[in-house]
């Protein structure tokens, strides 16, 4: 019964650091919509482009993070089946 125990608190753990890279994911993409927004004042585009620079840069959205290479693009970088078989 305490590996179950240990299993759910560590279950709650990964979801709670999913969950946060969700809400960074969402704060950035928040604060790109202002920077290209046409009515946004040019104080709140620079308070923006500081914050999504403090929250790591676009970088760090879960998008750019999990994006799938193309086939091209893992064969350079992992080399091919082929080549590893």
């Amino acid at each position: 019964m305490d590996s179950a125990g240990a299993k759910s608190v560590m279950s709650n753990d990964m979801k709670e650091l999913h969950e946060g890279k969700e809400e960074t994911s969402n704060t950035i993409r928040g604060h790109k919509a202002a920077i290209s927004n046409p009515n946004t004042g040019e104080a709140a585009k620079e308070n923006s482009e500081r914050v999504i620079k403090e929250l790591g840069g676009s970088d760090t959205q879960e998008a750019v993070r999990n994006k799938p290479v193309s086939k091209q693009a893992a064969d350079e970088l992992y080399g091919t089946r082929a080549a590893a078989g």
